[in-house]
């Protein structure tokens, strides 16, 4: 059973996993990987709390823009 598992590996997922253009494959799938399962953390919801903010700020500022044009 073990043998065949490792015939599979190495010849399927290996490959796969090396194959690259500029990075390997499996940089991109542990990011994915990461991105996923780092939703709920105090990190990413401070950051995403921020970009929100940030967000808001400039539609202010361009709405405020937009009224003393107006004026």
């Amino acid at each position: 059973m073990w043998l065949v598992v490792e015939e599979f590996v190495r010849k399927w997922i290996l490959p796969v996993l090396v194959f690259s253009i500029t990075l390997p494959l499996w940089v991109f799938l542990v990011a994915g990987i990461w991105l996923y399962f780092d939703r709920g953390s105090a990190i990413r919801t401070a950051v995403n709390k921020a970009v929100t903010e940030l967000v808001a700020g400039a539609e202010l500022d361009a709405l405020n823009a937009t009224l003393v044009e107006e004026r």
